[in-house]
């Protein structure tokens, strides 16, 4: 719990969790995701690799043929041969963006796809 703003969730590898825990332990409230929702959570996916024709459509088919997975929004920007960017999808739960994470990186070409660990800032 924060002080004056209420509550706010981290994960458990969050190096301020780590902190609080040693040095305000009160403060610390366990938290879980209901089992069964039909809930869906916003995951930003780091995507990195070489830059070639129907890369972006490579990438969104998929994510979106996996579970019907929604997409939020995608930049991607690539400099001579070599492409980054960041999507922004809707997942059920981490199991759910783990096979997505896995199908990316299975993608010719793509070097690295990872979840993106910092809050994500969306209107």
């Amino acid at each position: 719990m924060t002080q004056g703003e209420g509550i706010k969730i981290h994960r458990r590898s969050c190096k301020n969790i780590q902190l609080m825990l040693q040095m305000e332990p009160e403060r610390i409230v366990e938290v879980s995701w209901p089992a069964d929702s039909d809930a869906m959570f916003l995951a930003g996916v780091k995507i990195s690799g070489e830059d070639r024709p129907a890369m972006l459509n490579d990438i969104t088919q998929a994510i979106a043929t996996f579970k019907n997975t929604n997409i939020r929004s995608v930049h991607l920007d690539s400099k001579d041969t070599m492409f980054e960017g960041l999507v922004v999808l809707h997942v059920k739960d981490t199991e759910h963006l783990n096979v997505l994470l896995e199908k990316i990186r299975r993608i010719k070409g793509v070097t690295r796809a990872e979840r993106l660990e910092q809050q994500l800032q969306l209107p």
